[in-house]
């Protein structure tokens, strides 16, 4: 068989039988629709839309941690789409390790199959793009295929490494829709199909831009009830499992905890051998140390670079280097020390992990020097860290940033002019750091998430928000 005919076969098994390989990523094993994530009503808008009007944006990227559910994100969209519409999901890594062969030879083929051009297409058609990063030509092939027809929406996903192969003809055409590991509520809602009342989502909003502690206080006591609705459903023992590995969605599927780190292991080995590899111009030998280093960063949290550097025989340059490419492929979320950019320069950064399953995988596999309620304690901290950095991502004049003083604050966040101060802990915990932090900064307000019951501190302008609580501001 020829190259021709085998992806002319490809392609003809992707359009009759790619509905039944979705299927394990539309239904659940009771054969019922798997519950959406809110950023799946985001992009539906946009292709909406398209539909509706041939509106722009028409091309949507949607990098993340691999393990966050980009492919089921995709399929879900792909099956959302009329089937009387023109559409083609295509796997990057098959057709680039299987078939040996590029997207931009699929494409061409495919314009064969339908009997038209891409330019002379009348009606629309969509191009689901799954693992784009495979093939590297993936930028310059999809912005030509954009710019050949106005009829034509793509929907890309890939590692978080995607964004590394984007150029500024590809930002001016797409917009990037990160996708995160999951909240506490997408997580319970997801796996038992149960939501949270409207008026508690919105609390989100009061945490961060109530005009007081009383004010916020005020209005999350006047949630209670709701609150309270919400956990008669659900068992609390699910803080746990969430906090452990619950982020990433694939492990729902899973009953055995050790499979399941097992398969968070394998991800970050994918990370370090595929998207590091690829993307970095490592040696061989800094690329087998990554391994270690990042169980090194799971026993901590701040870091001394002249001192990971000794004790791993690696130049501070190099370094560096090492741990940026663990912040872009969004293994670790960087928190600045708070102060100039030059004290940030000076001062050690606080490194967290996005998904608080990789330190959690760590600490189940290898073992960990951290006892239990430390040991969690740090996966609370890192689920908080991935809460700010998914909210104020997108938030114009934001910032946060930690206090490195000794019995300083776990984060600071900057709005605007105004500070917030959090504290953080698994255990019944006080505010002296808070009160320590919020006096340097001249802080609006403090908020302690720990095992506290709900309550307000007036003196010192500082809400006690339960774990419980804060998990389902989502």
């Amino acid at each position: 068989m020829t190259k021709k005919e085998t992806i002319k076969n490809y392609l003809l098994n992707q359009t009759t039988q790619i509905d039944s390989r979705i299927k394990s990523y539309i239904f659940d094993k009771d054969g019922k629709y798997n519950e959406k994530r809110d950023v799946f009503f985001r992009l539906k808008e946009y292709i909406d839309s398209f539909l509706k009007n041939n509106s722009d944006p028409r091309w949507i990227i949607m990098p993340g941690l691999r393990g966050v559910g980009k492919t089921t994100l995709l399929a879900q969209l792909y099956n959302s789409i009329d089937s009387n519409i023109k559409k083609i999901y295509i796997s990057a890594d098959r057709v680039i390790g299987t078939l040996e062969t590029s997207l931009n030879e699929i494409l061409t083929n495919y314009e064969e199959l339908i009997g038209s051009s891409f330019e002379k297409l009348e009606k629309p058609l969509f191009i689901f793009l799954d693992e784009a990063q495979y093939d590297p030509k993936w930028g310059i092939v999809l912005k030509t295929i954009y710019d050949r027809s106005d009829k034509i929406f793509i929907i890309t996903t890939g590692s978080s490494a995607l964004d590394l192969g984007a150029n500024s003809d590809i930002a001016r055409r797409a917009i990037f829709e990160n996708i995160y590991p999951m909240t506490f509520g997408e997580y319970i809602n997801i796996k038992y199909k149960i939501k949270s009342h409207e008026s508690i989502d919105k609390l989100k909003q009061e945490i961060f831009f109530s005009n007081s502690a009383q004010e916020l206080y005020d209005v999350i006591e006047s949630r209670k009830t709701k609150i309270n609705e919400y956990w008669s459903k659900v068992d609390q023992n699910e803080i746990n499992k969430y906090l452990k590995y619950g982020t990433l969605p694939f492990t729902i599927k899973f009953k055995n905890e050790g499979l399941i780190y097992d398969q968070i292991i394998k991800i970050i080995e994918r990370i370090i051998n595929l998207d590091i590899k690829n993307f970095f111009n490592f040696k061989n030998e800094t690329i087998s140390q990554l391994s270690k280093i990042i169980y090194a960063l799971s026993n901590t949290d701040v870091i001394s670079i002249s001192k990971f550097a000794g004790i791993f025989n690696i130049n501070k340059e190099t370094l560096f280097q090492i741990m940026e490419s663990l912040e872009k492929t969004q293994i670790l979320n960087k928190i600045y020390p708070h102060g100039s950019n030059y004290s940030q320069i000076k001062k050690p950064s606080k490194y967290l992990f996005l998904s608080p399953a990789f330190r959690s995988a760590y600490f189940n596999t290898i073992g960990n020097s951290l006892d239990e309620l430390n040991y969690m304690g740090r996966l609370l901290e890192d689920t908080v860290g991935l809460y700010l950095y998914k909210f104020l991502k997108t938030k114009p004049a934001t910032s946060f940033t930690y206090d490195n003083a000794q019995s300083g604050a776990d984060f600071i966040v900057t709005i605007g002019d105004q500070k917030i101060i959090f504290e953080v802990g698994t255990g019944s915990k006080d505010a002296r750091q808070i009160m320590n932090t919020a006096k340097k900064v001249k802080a609006k307000y403090g908020i302690n998430i720990s095992n506290n019951e709900l309550s307000l501190d007036v003196t010192n302008n500082i809400v006690n928000i339960p774990i419980n609580y804060f998990l389902i501001f989502n």
